[in-house]
């Protein structure tokens, strides 16, 4: 049996034995807010923000496993609120898909953040986050390959398996999260965010019982200037994720650089940078990226080279990602809420 065939058939039965203890992941996870933290809904300079994610791995060596996210969230109940307290709202679709039995989970979430200004002038702020939604869960045994159809000479994929064709589960989850911003200045900004994930451990399993595990995320991030008059920006990140016996520790930065600052009287829609950065996942892959944002508009491509014991099989080839975010912002009165530089 060939590398490849034999990997394809790891794949698929690791993934059905370990579906309760992990969630899929994204090596950009921080231009993913909403799946890491729903805190983070709202957390962003504008009106409106709409996110797409998507990640293919090991494309090489099986059918790829591919994860899709799209997300939007922004402020609401803006006009009864006073001084610079806000709340956000958010919906965020996900879909993953593993390998050759097309092993598929759907997750469609409702986030919900409240943002207290400590300091009273928008530089400040702590943030409580809510999520819940629907998951569903399915499997589809037609494409796989098993023992019985070996016609004593060579497979022979028109021989029953008499392993029917699939199964699907649907669940109910809910999730939260707190997150902490600071602005020193326009030089200087901060976020640490803390999420516990699937706290009702929602029975996932499409054949009996499998419950998913809680998931913890603690990560930080930050946007350094490096030098008083210098366009370049230190963009430093690090997440510690915990769920059930799995732990995930990504450490990495980037270095933006601006080549048109965002102005005060011009509009946040003026702002032009790219982004060049890269990290490491613990005994797991490292990583390379590139940002492009123009006005109210990005693209972010990665790319993860496999070090795992699994590059034998991957070459070293583990898994390119793709982002595109738009943030708008409406009107030519900005709330200083909204437009203030907190959040990024």
């Amino acid at each position: 049996m060939s590398t490849k065939k034999i990997f394809g058939l790891f794949a698929a039965i690791s993934v059905m034995v370990s579906v309760q203890a992990q969630d899929f992941h994204y090596t950009l996870y921080h231009m993913s807010p909403q799946t890491l933290n729903p805190a983070n809904t709202g957390a962003f300079t504008g009106d409106i923000r709409v996110i797409n994610n998507y990640r293919m791995q090991w494309f090489t060596v099986s059918s790829p496993y591919k994860t899709l996210s799209a997300a939007v969230d922004g402020a609401v109940f803006r006009g009864k609120m006073q001084g610079s307290d806000f709340f956000a709202a958010g919906f965020v679709f996900n879909n993953d898909q593993a390998g050759t039995s097309s092993f598929k989970t759907n997750r469609y979430d409702l986030s919900m953040a409240f943002h207290k200004d400590l300091s009273g002038t928008s530089s400040n702020y702590v943030t409580l986050g809510f999520q819940a939604g629907l998951g569903q869960q399915s499997i589809n045994l037609a494409n796989m390959s098993w023992d019985i159809q070996h016609n004593g000479l060579q497979y022979d994929p028109t021989l029953p398996s008499f392993e029917g064709g699939g199964s699907a589960s649907i669940w109910f989850d809910y999730s939260t999260g707190l997150l902490w911003t600071y602005t020193g200045n326009e030089r200087f900004k901060n976020s640490i965010g803390a999420s516990l994930l699937h706290i009702g451990r929602p029975n996932v399993g499409v054949y009996g019982g499998d419950k998913l595990y809680r998931k913890f995320n603690l990560n930080w991030t930050a946007q350094i200037a490096l030098g008083a008059n210098s366009n370049a920006i230190l963009i430093p990140n690090i997440l510690f994720s915990k769920q059930g016996p799995n732990r995930l520790v990504n450490a990495g930065a980037g270095v933006k650089y601006l080549l048109q600052e965002r102005s005060h009287y011009t509009g946040f829609n003026q702002e032009k940078s790219f982004t060049i950065g890269g990290a490491y996942r613990l005994m797991d892959a490292a990583s390379a990226y590139v940002r492009f944002d123009y006005g109210g508009w990005g693209l972010g491509f990665n790319y993860d080279f496999n070090i795992s014991e699994l590059t034998t099989a991957t070459k070293g080839i583990g898994a390119l990602e793709f982002m595109a975010i738009y943030t708008g912002m409406f009107g030519s009165h900005k709330n200083t809420r909204l437009s203030s530089p907190s959040f990024f």
